[in-house]
């Protein structure tokens, strides 16, 4: 497997809204059949997070660790929510910023020099509506700039990039990507079009498929073929899942003889609790009909799902043993926010783990802000405190003692229930919605004879 430097994941800038308010009435489903228990005035509660302000990263000349570069953040009101890309498939986590900062460290002075500046803009449903970079030169000029559209459902329907022309001082055009949905707010299609100076040109598009529980089951690929004026499909990625809906397999493909063959596969294991611990490579081999390991990667240490030991190996075809090649150590804090991040190799002389030239190190820094998000108990009997809010799906429910029996219940934003537990008496009942994308969840207190008690808002980010 390909070595990957996980920490500049987080501060890319991303297109998606996951927090879309345009399925927000489903949610009402989770509350269907309910009776309000005629108690005592509301509760309200405005839940706290951590935001991404500071990211510094590291490079190993081969003696040690020196100071590369480093990225801040900064951001208005409620802003700073952590959100994944529109396009399918894809697993990095970007934030909602208004102003960012790339400095690149001066070696001789011990000091940061500007370098890129990314400026976000929103619109009144804290939606980005443009991203704006611009280059560090004395002062700060502009290079791209991707305006966003929206749908009613504040889905992404457009995305078009444009370059600064100095000569003309105005913005060209560059490309544009389109986006439609299906009724669950799941991207079917992508198209993407480049300009050529006169006109917008197909160049790519990309078919999606879901399953029942809105997880991907297909990708397929497709180039323009300006002879014929049809898409051709050229790759297709089918996604399979297990019985607790955990990503099982990738298998990837072409369609160089007309039809598609899967040519390589990635292999996912999980423990008892939902915890990703090993990713194989493998590919076909069509001499043998079977499926041979190329690669393997282990997780180990748990926090909240994420692993704080990555390690990576090769098969050695004359063995057919793997091979240890490097390895990515990560540092959560109480929040199980990402702190740290460094990488290391193997070496075989020692047998061991070795920081060595090329390896990379990361420092995250955050600062608490109130997420908007507002968690209302309607009964004192009830009164209840969620947290930590974002979680990584993992949080606690503090209560006082109950007179009677009470569950708590998550949906997600369509209204399909993803958990039902019942509540301690007295004290902290600790709640793990296991393996669940990132994204905007419900929760209701509800009791044994059917009264509504409490609801609110949970934030997922991973």
């Amino acid at each position: 497997m390909k070595k990957t430097c996980l920490l500049f994941f987080v501060f890319i800038t991303g297109t998606a809204n996951l927090f879309a308010q345009g399925a927000k009435n489903n949610a009402s489903k989770c509350f269907d059949n309910l009776k309000p228990a005629g108690m005592t005035a509301a509760k309200t509660t405005t839940a706290t997070g951590e935001r991404l302000i500071a990211l510094v990263a590291h490079s190993h000349n081969g003696n040690s660790f020196y100071i590369n570069d480093s990225s801040t953040y900064s951001y208005s009101g409620t802003r700073g929510r952590a959100y994944s890309n529109v396009q399918p498939g894809y697993s990095a986590v970007y934030y909602k910023f208004d102003e960012s900062h790339y400095y690149v460290y001066d070696t001789l002075t011990g000091l940061y020099t500007n370098n890129i500046k990314y400026s976000q803009t929103f619109n009144s449903s804290d939606n980005i509506t443009t991203k704006l970079t611009q280059n560090w030169a004395g002062t700060w000029e502009n290079n791209m700039i991707t305006r966003l559209f929206y749908d009613t459902n504040n889905n992404v329907i457009l995305d078009r990039t444009e370059s600064w022309n100095t000569g003309t001082a105005a913005w060209d055009s560059l490309d544009k990507t389109f986006y439609t949905y299906d009724a669950s707010n799941n991207v079917v299609t992508r198209t993407y079009e480049y300009w050529d100076g006169v006109s917008w040109v197909n160049a790519s598009s990309n078919l999606y498929t879901y399953n029942s529980s809105n997880q991907l089951t297909s990708n397929t690929y497709e180039l323009w073929n300006s002879w014929s004026g049809i898409w051709d499909s050229t790759d297709k990625y089918v996604y399979r899942y297990d019985a607790m809906l955990n990503l099982e397999f990738i298998l990837s493909g072409n369609f160089a003889t007309g039809s598609w063959i899967a040519t390589s596969r990635d292999s996912n294991v999980y423990d008892g609790m939902n915890n990703q611990i090993a990713t194989y490579g493998q590919s076909w081999n069509a001499t043998t009909g079977a499926w041979d390991n190329t690669a393997r990667t282990l997780y180990s240490g748990f926090v909240a799902h994420q692993p704080q030991i990555v390690s990576n190996a090769n098969i050695d075809t004359a063995s057919a043993s793997f091979i240890n090649t490097y390895q990515i150590l990560n540092a959560y804090d109480t929040a199980n926010m990402i702190t740290d991040q460094s990488s290391k190799e193997w070496r075989s002389a020692t047998s061991a783990w070795e920081s060595t030239f090329g390896d990379f190190a990361g420092h995250w820094y955050y600062e608490a802000y109130a997420t908007g998000v507002t968690n209302v108990t309607s009964n004192a009997d009830v009164a209840i405190i969620t947290y930590p809010n974002p979680s990584g799906g993992q949080f606690s429910v503090q209560t006082a003692t109950l007179s009677k029996s009470y569950s708590i219940v998550v949906c997600d934003i369509l209204g399909k229930i993803i958990a039902n537990l019942p509540l301690k008496s007295a004290g902290v009942t600790s709640v793990d919605l296991g393996n669940i994308t990132s994204g905007l969840y419900t929760y209701k207190i509800v009791s044994a004879t059917g009264e509504l008690s409490g609801r609110g808002k949970l934030i997922v980010q991973k």
